[in-house]
């Protein structure tokens, strides 16, 4: 029992070494995500702190967009349009209203989650991808 006593205590030292490293990789990408949201795609809005938040995780809305549309118009990038624990319910975010968001803009609203693998390729991609699907949701009037 010692040596699995250490070894975890081991386990424990690393997995705090790189999840500071990670968080502040997921930093720089969810960074790149919001910047390249916000050069390509008018109307968009940050959903909660712009600071104190979760490195890999980005709430967001867009005026005029029905966020269940965008999931039927952009299935290649994987969001939510809740939290993970309601991501089956159609009615708008018990969360985002918290935050004093109206059930207009919880409905305009997506999730994305990076993780520890997710590259700049992706994020450059997811952008070009939302910027193209907004625009698509826009054209054929879906708003929330």
């Amino acid at each position: 029992p010692t040596p699995l006593v250490i070894g975890l205590g081991e386990a424990c030292a690393m997995a705090q070494e790189y999840l500071a490293e990670e968080a502040g990789t997921m930093r720089i990408l969810r960074d790149r995500l919001l910047k390249g949201v916000h050069e390509r795609i008018a109307g968009v809005a940050l959903n909660g702190d712009e600071e104190d938040r979760l490195p890999g995780n980005i709430s967001m809305r867009f005026s005029g967009v029905d966020a269940l549309q965008m999931i039927e118009i952009a299935p290649d990038l994987a969001f939510s349009t809740g939290s993970a624990c309601t991501s089956d319910v159609v009615e708008p975010s018990h969360v985002l209203r918290a935050i004093g968001l109206s059930d207009e803009e919880a409905g305009s609203s997506i999730r994305i989650g990076l993780g520890r693998f997710t590259t700049a390729d992706e994020v450059d991609f997811a952008v070009d991808y939302l910027a193209e699907a907004i625009g698509r949701c826009r054209a054929n009037g879906s708003a929330a």
